[in-house]
């Protein structure tokens, strides 16, 4: 039996009457670790990084929709477009705001 993959859906930037921002409050409900300059130790000024969000946000899309697309090239190009690359910006942006830092516990040791 032959497979084939459905074709790649073509994918143009959005005006700029149809960008969005989507703004959020989110809660951490497990503890954070480290996260800063020194291992093992919560940046109390920057405990979460868009750059990571932007990594899981970017992992997720390309579990979901990579399979979309009918070879690595495409997949590269509308991942690029979209999340950016090395030389050049995606369409999405991110920032983060702390807007109540929350409290720093200790919730294990390590030795």
């Amino acid at each position: 039996m032959t497979r084939t993959a459905p074709p790649a859906p073509q994918w143009t930037p959005p005006t700029q009457q149809e960008r969005e921002e989507i703004t959020l409050t989110i809660k951490t409900i497990t503890p954070l670790f480290g996260g800063g300059y020194e291992a093992g130790v919560v940046d109390s000024e920057h405990p979460i990084h868009a750059s990571g969000i932007r990594g899981s946000l970017r992992f997720w899309w390309r579990a979901t929709t990579g399979a979309m697309y009918a070879t690595l090239d495409e997949l590269y190009t509308a991942e690029e477009a979209l999340w950016g690359s090395a030389d050049t910006y995606g369409e999405v942006a991110l920032k983060v705001d702390i807007v109540q830092p929350g409290v720093q516990k200790q919730c294990g040791k390590f030795v």
